[in-house]
């Protein structure tokens, strides 16, 4: 499944917000990078995660180089936001700086898919 950009919903203040998302049944994953920061924001809902008492659930973060060969990055925890929610996030700040144009990629595996879900986030700094 490609990712989709969306914009930011009607009445929320950042119009340039950029998400990218897949979405695969019952299981989303969003990935957003907050303003201009070096950081990525991960959210997924995961009703199979929550359905198997999960209060977090990992994903895998890649960086795909120019030549676009994925170089695994690691694995990081997301915390379910409250207790009985089908929504799990976390904000993901690496050691070294993302530039302008790279692109990471985030993999979940569900419980309630067959196959992981990914979604790939380009990063801008102007």
């Amino acid at each position: 499944m490609a990712p989709i950009p969306a914009l930011a919903a009607p009445g929320q203040t950042n119009s340039f917000r950029r998400v990218s998302i897949a979405e695969v049944g019952t299981v989303r994953l969003e990935v957003e990078q907050p303003g201009l920061e070096n950081e990525i924001r991960i959210r997924v809902t995961d009703f199979a995660a929550h359905n198997w008492q999960k209060t977090n659930v990992t994903c895998q973060i890649f960086r795909l180089g120019d030549d676009r060969k994925e170089s695994l990055i690691g694995n990081f925890a997301l915390k379910q936001d409250r207790p009985g929610s089908d929504n799990y996030s976390g904000a993901f700040t690496w050691g070294q700086f993302f530039t302008h144009g790279e692109v990471a990629k985030v993999v979940y595996k569900s419980n309630g898919v067959k196959l992981p879900i990914s979604t790939w986030y380009p990063f801008y700094y102007h």
